[in-house]
C-alpha cells in the first residue's frame, strides 16, 4: 500500500501561515507565540491524518516535523517576497520613519546605531527595499515558522494519538 502524499497538507499549511502573516491586523497573531505557524502545523497534521485514515497507517511525529519544516520554509519565502513587493510599491523609507520616531521620543541614538540606520536607509533609497533586512527577515522567519509549525503539528499528532487510544479502550 502506498503512503499518502504530504504535499496537500504542506500546501494548506503554507497557505494558512502566509495568509495569517500578510493580512493586516490578522498578522498580529504572529506576536502570540507565532500562532499562525502553530495553526498551520495543526492543519497539516489533521489533513494528513485524514489521508492516512483509509490506509491503516498511523501518523508519526516525524511526519509532523517534515510537514512543519516544509511549510515553514515555503511560507517564509512567500511572506518575504510579498513584503519586498509591498516595499517596492510604497514610496516610504521605513528607516527614515524610525529616525523621526526616535527623535520625537527624545531617544538618544549612538553614532554606531546611526551608522547602521544610515546604511539601511541608503539601501532603501537605492533599491526600494533593503536586501540586508530582507535576508535577515527570510532567515528569521524560516527558523521561527518551521519550528512553530513543527510544534503545532506535534501537538495535533499528540491529540490525535490520545483520542485514538481513548477511543480504542472504552472505560467501563
Amino acid at each position: 500500500m502506498r503512503q499518502p502524499n504530504r504535499l496537500a497538507p504542506v500546501i494548506y499549511s503554507t497557505a494558512t501561515i502566509t495568509l495569517l502573516a500578510v493580512l493586516p491586523f490578522v498578522n498580529l497573531l504572529q506576536f502570540v507565540c507565532c500562532a499562525n505557524a502553530i495553526l498551520g502545523g495543526v492543519i497539516a497534521a489533521n489533513i494528513y491524518n485524514k489521508e492516512l485514515a483509509n490506509t491503516g497507517i498511523n501518523i508519526e511525529f516525524k511526519d509532523g516535523v517534515i510537514m512543519g519544516v516544509l511549510s515553514g520554509v515555503l511560507s517564509s519565502i512567500i511572506v518575504t517576497g510579498i513584503n519586498i513587493i509591498i516595499l517596492l510599491f510604497s514610496n516610504i523609507n521605513p528607516i527614515g520613519e524610525v529616525n523621526i520616531m526616535l527623535e520625537q521620543m527624545n531617544q538618544p541614538v549612538t553614532p554606531e546605531m546611526n551608522e547602521i540606520l544610515q546604511y539601511f536607509s541608503d539601501e532603501f533609497s537605492k533599491y526600494g527595499f533593503s536586501p540586508t533586512m530582507s535576508i535577515i527577515q527570510l532567515i528569521g522567519s524560516m527558523v521561527l515558522y518551521s519550528a512553530f509549525a513543527s510544534i503545532g503539528a506535534a501537538i495535533a499528532i499528540s491529540m490525535i494519538r490520545k483520542k485514538r487510544n481513548t477511543d480504542s479502550f472504552p472505560v467501563n
